[in-house]
């Protein structure tokens, strides 16, 4: 014992008081859970994180920007089928080369599109002598009446702003058509048509009619 007193010195003491103290903390430490405010930040590494380990419930919503996408990586088969709506299409985006044209119903009239519709009559008809309507012949003609002898009353499906009338040829000479859009006989939306024969008689002869939206 007195050996052993006689080498104790206050280092000896120390160190192995020291020795004690790491040991026991190791161990303590060791036994608890390394919780998040223990790690240092940006400690941990592309390369310690096992392959698969971030699932989709741990990426917190909205964490993914735009500019950590690489180009190209969202596919066709990523897309939802409804997730690309008009509100998402950026102007003039779908070029003629993109639309399936036959896909397409009749392209809608444009307001100021009054001269293009113009070169191709919105509505003609072949009207026979007795009112009726050759529809073989015809387009957007709704009715034919005659409130009196050589007097036609032509309705479209729409108010015309223009037309003209031909009469047809029955192989007499003189036989004449006239067209009025604001008719007496025939009141607006009508087109009122006077057929004549030899130029001056009001009488019944087919036509053919052509009007103008």
């Amino acid at each position: 014992m007195k050996q052993i007193r006689k080498r104790l010195t206050y280092a000896n003491v120390m160190s192995s008081i020291a020795v004690f103290l790491v040991l026991g903390g190791a161990s303590a430490y060791a036994a608890q859970k390394i919780g998040s405010h223990r790690i240092k930040g940006n400690s941990i590494t592309t390369g310690k994180i096992r392959r698969e380990a971030v699932s989709t419930a741990k990426i917190k919503n909205g964490a993914v920007k735009t500019n950590k996408l690489a180009g190209e990586a969202v596919t066709s088969a990523k897309i939802d089928e409804s997730a690309i709506t008009t509100s998402k299409i950026a102007n003039d985006a779908v070029t003629g080369d993109k639309v399936k044209e036959s896909s397409l119903d009749e392209v809608p009239k444009a307001t100021l599109a009054a001269t293009a519709e113009s070169a191709q009559p919105e509505a003609f008809g072949q009207i026979n002598a007795n009112g009726t309507i050759t529809t073989a012949n015809s387009k957007n003609i709704v009715s034919v009446s005659r409130p009196e002898e050589g007097v036609y009353c032509v309705t479209a499906n729409f108010s015309p702003r223009g037309g003209q009338v031909t009469p047809i040829f029955d192989g007499t000479g003189g036989t004449t058509a006239q067209m009025s859009l604001d008719g007496e006989k025939c009141p607006p939306p009508a087109v009122q048509v006077f057929t004549y024969s030899s130029g001056v008689t009001e009488g019944n002869l087919p036509f053919f009619i052509t009007l103008y939206h």
